[in-house]
């Protein structure tokens, strides 16, 4: 389905992790791609904007499904009452917690069941921080919440925030148990109304209760399993894996998409992060630039920049694994930047490779990517060669 091109010239949303981008450097045309969660984009966005399910409309189809149903259709049934109570009464672990995120100038509290709030901090003279400015994104409306089944996803409603302000936080399973519970991602559709998701150990053992794990498997439910299913729903690459014993089938392989401005990493602003291997320690300072160099001591000794920030090849891979392209460094020296989502809330350089001769690939982890769910995009075209192949091939 192509989305409403007139319907886009009026949006100025990116949406990947909190990232937004403005319409207006985009060329006329582009659409929106979901990994996951379109429906709840569509829900908290007024403007008419259509979400696509990525990729080309196919999700998870459920095994025995009727041929050409679309896992769109099966998200879209209504859930199980049965299930959204057992999964609301095992999430009453979280209870008096609260969960909080930075994001730019923003902290995010989200405190399950209760309320939600953004607020600004800064320090006192006294050295303790004192909230400077703040907002409530709504308090915890129980009539709303549901459970989908199709992704062990748990939605909740937090409503009447300040000046119209509502927030919906999605529950999802931490999908193994070095994973931290928090919030990983923050996105605003439309103006005051936030999408929130929250990662949980809760959220797995709530998952097995709604599947009436003791009846149905022994007893035997983990987090793992749990997160399987999750994670295949959320990742179109993960599906094969799960597939025989998870009960889906193989979806289809994503498209390889051409971006808008992706800025996903801008929240970072001036951090670089580093990562010693051998003789040198490489240095990323994410949209800006990546070098190498060698210390002695604590002098710089040798130094090559291995390229700068080229917007425009930012890639979006399968699985919802995102990569910047950093180019015209020293020497003709050029690097890949892969960002993944990360299990520890928190932003890491993790490794460096040199596949070829001045080629470079760095392994990123950070929490806004953990939860990339739409993005504007569209196929990038066909190479002259394809299209000619297309044309002139058996139909």
């Amino acid at each position: 389905k192509v989305a409403n091109a007139a319907a886009h010239t009026h949006r100025t949303m990116l949406l990947g992790a909190a990232a937004l981008a403005t319409l207006a450097d985009v060329p006329f045309g582009w659409e929106y791609h979901c990994f996951y969660g379109a429906s709840l984009f569509r829900e908290l966005d007024s403007s008419g904007t259509v979400y696509n399910e990525f990729p080309q409309a196919a999700q998870l189809v459920p095994a025995g499904a009727k041929a050409g149903e679309s896992s769109a259709a099966a998200a879209a049934v209504s859930p199980s009452s049965t299930a959204t109570e057992r999964v609301r009464d095992a999430l009453g672990a979280l209870s008096g917690t609260c969960f909080f995120m930075r994001s730019g100038y923003w902290t995010y509290e989200v405190c399950p069941g209760n309320s939600v709030r953004q607020y600004h901090a800064e320090n006192a003279l006294s050295g303790a921080a004192k909230v400077r400015t703040e907002f409530s994104l709504g308090t915890h409306n129980p009539a709303a919440d549901k459970y989908i089944e199709s992704s062990q996803r748990f939605i909740q409603k937090y409503v009447s925030g300040a000046d119209g302000r509502s927030s919906t936080v999605q529950h999802i399973c931490a999908g193994n148990r070095r994973d931290e519970d928090g919030v990983i991602s923050v996105a605003e559709p439309a103006a005051r109304s936030y999408l929130i998701t929250l990662r949980s150990a809760a959220m797995c053992a709530a998952a097995a209760a709604a599947a009436g794990a003791d009846a149905d498997t022994g007893g035997k439910a983990t987090r793992g399993s749990s997160a399987a299913a999750a994670s295949a729903a959320a990742s179109p690459a993960a599906a094969a894996s799960v597939g025989a014993s998870g009960g889906v089938e193989e979806v289809p392989v994503a498209p390889d998409l051409e971006l808008a401005p992706l800025r996903l990493l801008d929240k970072l602003g001036r951090r670089c992060f580093q990562h010693s291997k051998d003789y040198w320690t490489y240095e990323v300072c994410p949209t800006k630039q990546v070098r190498q160099y060698h210390l002695e001591g604590r002098k710089v000794t040798t130094e090559f920049l291995l390229g700068k920030y080229d917007p425009a090849a930012d890639k979006l891979g399968t699985g919802a694994t995102y990569t910047q392209t950093y180019v015209n460094g020293s020497g003709a020296r050029s690097a890949a930047l892969r960002v993944r989502c990360g299990r520890k809330n928190e932003h890491t350089l993790l490794g460096v490779e040199e596949p070829a001769k001045h080629q470079y690939v760095l392994d990123f982890t950070t929490p806004f990517a953990c939860d990339i769910n739409c993005v504007r995009a569209r196929p990038r075209p066909a190479k002259r060669g394809e299209a000619e192949e297309q044309q002139g091939g058996s139909p």
